[in-house]
């Protein structure tokens, strides 16, 4: 359950409305995702066709109150960053249909305030090492899937103009406290992007803790699996001493990886 914790924290939806129909969802451009969810939690998928955008497919559970509380009991307690909003329908869902009208408005209105982070935990804070969880991983793998990014690229160094080889493990969330929590166990750096609507929080991997983070959470990766292989590969190539170039094999292979990254970070 922490794989789909993880994952719901980074793409799930949670919503009830003033006239009492309620949502809880995940929108995905690849149907595995949504298929693993009602094979495990029931519900519905609809097929999404977009103009020049990529066709989308959402599980969705509405109107099946039994199912919500189910899915909602089922990985509540290992979620980071939509645990309240998950609670509080359950607290609403939870009452004799006679009470839920009482108490409607406030639900609506508690889980609609969830849905923006709290004023408070924007401000980045710094490292405090916690231990890292048995369950800890799974919950990173599923947020990996969700809003993880395996990066490996060329570039040029600006001070000599002369090319080298880079590569980066990182994820980004609206929620400040789910990289926190991230950071806490791993080190990493965070930084903030700010953009027209949310602010963005990135952590991005340290060096030294890259190739242990991607062999714990290979296991449980089902999205980004293979960018992962990959990405441990690309690790497995010492960095270049100065003076002496890369084999042209070497080389090869390291273009080959880069392109193979992206073309599945495209898909």
């Amino acid at each position: 359950m922490h794989y789909f914790a993880g994952l719901f924290d980074a793409e799930g939806y949670v919503s009830l409305c003033p006239n009492g129909a309620f949502t809880i969802a995940i929108e995905m451009t690849k149907e595995e995702i949504p298929n693993l969810f009602k094979k495990n939690f029931k519900g519905s998928i609809y097929e999404r066709k977009r103009d020049k955008r990529c066709k989308t497919w959402t599980w969705k559970i509405n109107s099946i109150s039994s199912q919500a509380l189910f899915f909602i009991n089922a990985i509540a307690d290992f979620s980071i960053v939509k645990r309240t909003q998950l609670i509080r329908l359950r607290d609403y869902l939870d009452q004799p249909k006679c009470l839920r009208k009482a108490t409607r408005d406030i639900s609506c209105s508690a889980i609609k305030s969830f849905k923006q982070p709290i004023l408070q935990l924007q401000h980045i804070l710094p490292r405090i090492e916690k231990p890292i969880e048995p369950s800890f991983f799974e919950w990173f793998a599923g947020f990996i899937d969700g809003d993880g990014n395996f990066v490996c690229n060329e570039y040029i160094d600006n001070r000599n103009g002369e090319k080298y080889f880079s590569h980066q493990l990182s994820v980004a969330n609206i929620f400040l406290e789910s990289i926190c929590y991230i950071n806490d166990r791993i080190p990493g750096c965070i930084s903030d992007l700010h953009r027209t609507k949310n602010k963005l929080y990135k952590w991005t991997c340290k060096r030294n803790a890259e190739k242990f983070v991607c062999g714990e959470i290979l296991p449980f990766l089902k999205l980004k699996k293979s960018q992962c292989v990959l990405f441990l590969e690309f690790l497995g190539f010492p960095d270049k001493v100065r003076n002496i170039p890369y084999t042209s094999e070497v080389r090869d292979r390291m273009y080959n990886i880069i392109n193979q990254i992206k073309h599945l970070n495209s898909l």
